[in-house]
């Protein structure tokens, strides 16, 4: 029988070694390619799922601090008055009334210009949500504000966040940033209004082996006023 120099080894015998090296080889390199797409895909959807979920924490501890929503609040902004604070942090009180703060306002805007010198403008069409502070009422809104006067909550959002349709979980339709409860018969906000729904939709596109799809990454969460000025209510 034929054997291979040196080894004592057959030739079927290294036929069979080389066919199982070349099995588990190929096993390998499939792992490993499937590995690395799962990596990818999931990568991908990692930073998006990050951002919504700081975007929703930069607004919710100045939206649940809020006295009350300014009533010209619409479903692509909303205005909060802060309570007076003092030096130490605390509460300005009278008697048994919080005093008025400064006004914090998000609203739904584009940034025009450069990665330095940009400007925010407010856009309910528009992908970045913005947000403004000042010792008066901010609305309605100017034209433009630069980069020292707003700051980026998130951007790349949907102006029309996507939510699964109740009647048909294969579906999504579409929703607001902001929507608030209650309100009046019109429709309107009302001086009761103390809890606030956002809702945040970053688009991905994702390459698929039939091309390239849209995977809308959604966050919602719902937040009331801690501090609404009941006696601001009832008066």
């Amino acid at each position: 029988m034929m054997r291979c120099r040196h080894t004592g080894v057959t030739f079927p015998e290294v036929l069979v070694m080389t066919v199982i090296i070349a099995l588990v080889t190929g096993v390998l390199l499939s792992l490993m390619i499937q590995t690395s797409r799962v990596y990818t895909r999931t990568s991908a959807h990692v930073e998006p799922q990050a951002s919504l979920m700081l975007a929703l924490k930069r607004m919710e501890r100045e939206i649940r601090d809020g006295m009350f929503f300014v009533l010209n609040s619409t479903d692509s902004t909303v205005e909060i008055v802060l309570p007076l604070r003092e030096t130490n942090g605390m509460n300005v009180i009278t008697g048994t009334s919080l005093q008025e703060g400064n006004h914090v306002c998000f609203f739904l805007g584009k940034k025009v210009g450069g990665e330095t010198a940009w400007s925010a403008v407010p856009d309910p069409l528009g992908d970045t949500i913005f947000r403004i502070e000042g010792a008066g009422f901010l609305q309605p809104l100017s034209s433009s504000y630069t980069n020292t006067q707003a700051k980026i909550i998130i951007e790349g959002v949907a102006s029309t966040p996507m939510v699964p349709d109740p009647t048909d979980p294969t579906r999504e339709i579409a929703t607001t940033v902001f929507t608030y409860a209650p309100l009046d018969e019109e429709g309107f906000l009302m001086d009761e209004t103390r809890l606030i729904r956002i809702t945040l939709t970053v688009p991905l596109k994702e390459h698929t082996p039939s091309g390239i799809r849209t995977v809308n990454h959604t966050m919602q969460t719902s937040f009331s006023l801690r501090n609404l000025d009941i006696q601001r209510v009832e008066g």
